[in-house]
């Protein structure tokens, strides 16, 4: 059974999720589960495909073709990477001065993800990093869950409003 915590992190896992987004894969809250669920293709979502053309894809494809067509479900894109960047200039500005200098010299060079995590490594705080990132990312996805007028309850995603103003996507 889903837990709210593990929904909120599965959320926030989609909503920071660039990298298997590319291709047209998405992330979606499904509505008629109330679970987050993923799929691999914009060729499996296309609503003008055939039931012919559904045919020709392994099974286990079929059923997430015909569950994009038959579900309601709320398409979760992944938030830019300039709001991921403010949340590290939000750690760097908790920590001691030392340690800001070093993680802001961080963000001001090429490559400055990787560089901010590395240096998080180096001053021996990357747990603290983790810790602050997921706090950070699971408010962002109670805020997405806000905005898309969805909560949580009895470990569902589901519509605040009973009665919702249509079909999203």
């Amino acid at each position: 059974m889903n837990t709210d915590h593990s929904i909120l992190s599965d959320i926030a896992f989609a909503l920071t999720d660039h990298e298997t987004t590319v291709g047209g894969a998405c992330h979606f809250v499904d509505l008629t589960t109330g679970d987050v669920t993923f799929i691999g293709s914009d060729e499996m979502i296309d609503e003008d495909i055939s039931d012919e053309e559904i045919n020709d894809y392994p099974a286990w494809e079929q059923d997430i073709i015909r569950t994009y067509l038959t579900h309601e479900l709320v398409r979760i894109e992944p938030a830019s990477s300039s709001e991921s960047f403010h949340i590290m200039e939000d750690f760097a500005c908790a920590r001691s001065p030392k340690e800001q200098q070093l993680l802001y010299k961080a963000l001001n060079r090429k490559h400055p993800f990787a560089n901010f995590r590395n240096e998080c490594e180096n001053l021996g705080i990357i747990q603290d990093w983790y810790d602050f990132k997921n706090n950070a990312d699971e408010r962002r996805a109670e805020e997405w869950l806000e905005a898309q007028n969805l909560e949580i309850r009895d470990g569902k995603i589901q519509y605040k409003d009973p009665s919702p103003a249509g079909h999203l996507r």
